[in-house]
C-alpha cells in the first residue's frame, strides 16, 4: 500500500511539474510549410534581371496555402523604368513566370530590398505571432488566402522593412498584424497603414 501511495504521488507531481511548464509556454510552434524567401531570392532576382539589368526588389508576398494560384510574387523596379514593374511568380510546383506591369503614373523609387536587410525570414516570422485566436486560425486551415508581404513602410523612419500578416478567408476583409523583420516585435503603430495596390498589366 506504502508503494502505491509512493507511486500516485509521484505521477500527481509528475503531472504538476508538466502543468506548470505548459502554462509558462506561450503557445507551440505552428505546423504551416510556409515558402522561404530567403532561400529564393536569388532566383527571383534572376528571373527579374531577364527584364532589367538593374531590377531590385520592392516587396514580396508569400502565401500561405497552397490553395492559392502562387506560392510567392515579387514586384520588382527598375532604376531606369518609370512606369513599368516587374511581377515574377513562383508557383507550389517550383515553375516560375514573370509579367509586366504597367502604372499610369510615375512610380516612387524605394531603396531596393537586399538578401541581408532582414533577419527573419518568412518561414519563421510566424512563430513571433502569440494571439491564441489568430494562431488559431491559421492551424485550422480556415483562412486560405492569408499571406504574408515584406515591404518597406513610408511612414516608418528610414523607410524601415516591415513583415506584414494578412489573415484572409478570401470573404471578409482581412486581419492584418505588422511585424519587425529583424527581431520580431509586433509593431501597433502600423495598424491604419493601407495595402499596397497591384497595378494594372500590360494587355
Amino acid at each position: 500500500m506504502i508503494a502505491y501511495r509512493k507511486k500516485v504521488f509521484l505521477l500527481l507531481l509528475l503531472s504538476a511539474i508538466l502543468v506548470s511548464c505548459s502554462s509558462r509556454q506561450d503557445y507551440v510552434p505552428l505546423t504551416l510549410l510556409v515558402p522561404s524567401l530567403d532561400e529564393n531570392y536569388s532566383l527571383l532576382l534572376e528571373e527579374a534581371h531577364k527584364w532589367k539589368t538593374d531590377a531590385y526588389l520592392n516587396e514580396a508576398t508569400i502565401r500561405l496555402f497552397p490553395e492559392t494560384t502562387y506560392a510567392i510574387r515579387a514586384i520588382f523596379y527598375s532604376s531606369s523604368q518609370d512606369k513599368e514593374t516587374l511581377g515574377v511568380y513562383i508557383l507550389w510546383d517550383g515553375t516560375i513566370t514573370s509579367e509586366i506591369l504597367s502604372h499610369q503614373h510615375s512610380i516612387y523609387q524605394h531603396s531596393p530590398i537586399q538578401l541581408n536587410d532582414w533577419k527573419i525570414d518568412s518561414q519563421n516570422i510566424l512563430e513571433f505571432v502569440s494571439n491564441p485566436s489568430l494562431r488559431h486560425t491559421l492551424e485550422s486551415h480556415s483562412a486560405v488566402c492569408s499571406s504574408l508581404k515584406l515591404y518597406r513602410s513610408s511612414i516608418l523612419e528610414n523607410q524601415s522593412l516591415v513583415w506584414s500578416l494578412y489573415i484572409s478567408d478570401c470573404v471578409k476583409p482581412p486581419e492584418i498584424l505588422y511585424l519587425d523583420p529583424n527581431t520580431g516585435e509586433i509593431l501597433d503603430s502600423l495598424k491604419n497603414i493601407k495595402p499596397t495596390r497591384i497595378p494594372t498589366k500590360i494587355q
